[in-house]
């Protein structure tokens, strides 16, 4: 859940600002055209305010089991493609939301 959360910005829909050399601003969106070997997150451990900086002190494990990710890789620029209706039949109705929800900024 957490890495599904991460690489939001790359489900090929969302767009993101950001800001050229020229300091023009942009709206791009991310796609991921395969996946590698690893999975390597950036976890900031330090919030700073005003008046100090804290770290966290948290240990986190990541036993990762069952992660999927074949809905963020789009091969060779393409879209993510519908399912078939024998394939929304055999969803359950939490699947069919999340696949809606996939589809709805197309």
């Amino acid at each position: 859940q957490f890495a599904t959360r991460c690489l939001a910005k790359f489900d090929g829909k969302t767009f993101s600002d950001s800001v050229s050399r020229t300091g023009t601003t942009q709206k791009k969106r991310y796609r991921l055209l395969k996946l590698s070997d690893y999975l390597i997150l950036h976890l900031d451990r330090f919030k700073s305010n005003n008046y100090n900086r804290e770290k966290n002190p948290t240990i986190v494990a990541f036993p990762v089991t069952n992660l999927d990710l074949h809905e963020y890789v789009f091969p060779d620029g393409e879209s993510p493609v519908l399912p078939t209706e024998s394939e929304i039949r055999s969803m359950s109705v939490k699947e069919i939301k999340k696949t809606l929800r996939k589809f709805r900024a197309e």
